[in-house]
């Protein structure tokens, strides 16, 4: 048991307010990225008294804070009409309520869903030997689970229930909502930081006093934007594994059956791979293997997930 966890709801209950701080952390982010910004620009271009260029900063952070995020709130409001079709797409995942594969999944979420009170998510099938599972959708009536048809031939019904209680827990939780919050604010700090390196390659070259003063600060500029978008990355990825222990523990609620899970686990970590798919998007699988440092990952380690449910099982 990890320390200071005295049972499964108190698990549940940690993850979501840790949740809760490192989503709060992405606007405080994109916040101090600007205002360092903003300052760059006074202190590199403005008056030689560093004092007054840095008063001069914080009075442009405060007018140029509100526009970004406003052009962040238009990023959100593009991402919301797109989502649930775009992650399909990305997915290599086609809705498909009527096959066979299809129904055995229907079977085993609708009582899943009723338990809890909410409309039985669509299905969607990935035509791959893979083992892998996502859900996806901004809200419960318009969820997807989607499933490989590896998982499908592999798993038995035990083991498959277990998997969609998981991901039943994401529709849940409102997971692929916060994943998709998370991928915008992302999504800025790279923009922006294509931005400032289109304007290091494109900018005419001068030899006077402004000119090179400009390109300093475009140099800090990309350099502080790069900072800001390794940071939500962290945030980003810290985020997605602290839901997939959440969602693990979900799934333990709503079968009451912790053996199926880590079975059900254990044969997906032998052979996860679905294809090329895109990072945005892999991270709202059940498992994505780790493929460098563990600040990087979008998931915990398997071992460290069984550990987990053994403790709270």
């Amino acid at each position: 048991m990890p320390p200071g966890v005295l049972g499964l709801r108190t698990w549940i209950w940690r993850n979501n307010s840790r949740s809760l701080l490192l989503l709060a952390a992405f606007p405080a982010l994109l916040v101090a990225v600007t205002y360092v910004l903003c300052v760059a620009f006074t202190l590199i271009l403005g008056d030689d008294d560093p004092v007054a260029a840095v008063r001069a900063g914080g009075a442009l952070a405060q007018a140029a804070i509100p526009g970004v995020l406003v052009a962040s709130a238009a990023w959100f409001a593009i991402a919301y009409l797109i989502q649930r079709p775009a992650i399909l797409a990305l997915a290599g995942a086609h809705l498909d309520d009527t096959s066979p594969e299809a129904r055995r999944v229907r079977r085993l979420i609708e009582p899943l869903a009723i338990s809890r009170g909410l409309p039985t998510p669509h299905v969607a099938l990935i035509d791959t030997d893979g083992l892998n599972a996502f859900a996806a959708g901004w809200s419960e009536r318009d969820a997807v689970v989607g499933v490989t048809r590896g998982l499908l031939a592999t798993l038995d019904d035990a083991e498959l229930e277990a998997v969609l209680a998981h991901e039943m827990t994401h529709v849940i939780n409102r997971d692929s909502r916060l994943l998709i919050v998370s991928i915008v604010f992302v999504g800025v700090f790279a923009l922006a930081c294509e931005l400032a390196m289109r304007g290091l390659r494109y900018a005419p070259r001068s030899d006077d006093r402004d000119g090179n003063k400009f390109m300093m600060f475009l140099l800090v500029a990309t350099g502080i934007l790069w900072l800001g978008r390794i940071g939500a990355l962290a945030l980003r990825f810290a985020l997605s594994r602290r839901r997939e222990f959440m969602a693990d523990a979900g799934a333990l609620e709503l079968t009451k059956n912790p053996d199926a899970l880590v079975s059900a686990l254990t044969k997906i970590a032998g052979k996860p791979g679905i294809g090329e798919v895109a990072d945005e998007v892999q991270q709202m699988f059940i498992f994505d293997p780790p493929d460098g440092w563990e600040l990087f990952s979008t998931h915990p380690d398997i071992e460290d997930r069984i550990a987990a449910i053994r403790a709270v099982g």
